[in-house]
């Protein structure tokens, strides 16, 4: 049917309809891989910081403000896999409280909290579901 069409009208026919203002434009089923470059740009943003030199105010402050921004636009014009939100969530909480030896260290307090408004006790973070 596909091809029928394409040859009456002309028109080539593509499995890839690439990037529109940077979100994929789809046509087949949502996948993990389907916004992984979200995770890639997180992950190249930390590479350029220091967050060995940062205070805890710091690190909540730039996941907040840089972090936490990459995927708005996606998500305003799609549904993010639940497990692709998990892990930008994982790379926030990874980053604020840091890594030893490839390991997580302590979490000083549950993420739940840390994603309640400041007048609720909470860090105004946001969860990504």
């Amino acid at each position: 049917m596909a091809g029928d069409i394409s040859r009456r009208s002309g028109f080539q026919i593509t499995k890839d309809m690439g990037k529109y203002l940077g979100v994929p434009l789809l046509h087949q089923k949502v996948t993990k891989n389907t916004y992984s470059y979200l995770l890639d740009n997180m992950q190249k943003k930390l590479a350029g910081w220091k967050a060995s030199n940062l205070s805890l105010a710091g690190k909540i402050t730039l996941c907040k403000s840089v972090l936490s921004t990459i995927p708005l636009y996606p998500m305003q014009v799609a549904i993010i896999p639940k497990h692709t939100c998990y892990e930008i969530e994982k790379i926030c909480r990874r980053f604020i409280w840091g890594q030893q030896e490839g390991r997580d260290k302590i979490h000083l307090v549950n993420w739940n909290k840390m994603c309640r408004p400041k007048e609720e006790g909470g860090m105004g973070l946001k969860k990504m579901k």
